[in-house]
């Protein structure tokens, strides 16, 4: 942890269990993700379960894994978030990737 910035290091996570994979929202030319929602009366924050997808994984050497779906990626725009970035807001990084129609899995 960067205790002066209150941000989570990268250099901390321990597992591909520290990751969500979250299918994006496309927008003409951007891709979003939303993690709050909100009005006067209410609101709530973290990520659609819809947009969240199963994925498994086995570990082949020190810090390398391979990652599998659990369930079929239809055709768009997907990326791997720190878990924990999901409920901070603001910029987080990511890994994105894109499933293209004719290809299956990652």
């Amino acid at each position: 942890n960067d205790m002066n910035s209150g941000k989570r290091s990268f250099s901390n996570v321990r597992s591909p269990n520290e990751f969500l994979l979250v299918k994006l929202n496309v927008e003409k030319n951007t891709r979003e993700i939303q993690i709050s929602k909100g009005n006067n009366i209410n609101s709530s924050s973290g990520i659609d379960d819809k947009r969240i997808k199963l994925f498994g994984f086995k570990k082949l050497s020190k810090g390398v894994y391979e990652v599998q779906g659990k369930e079929a990626l239809s055709e768009g725009e997907y990326c791997f978030m720190f878990a924990e970035s999901s409920f901070e807001g603001g910029a987080n990084k990511v890994f994105d990737f894109s499933i293209v129609k004719g290809k299956k899995g990652f």
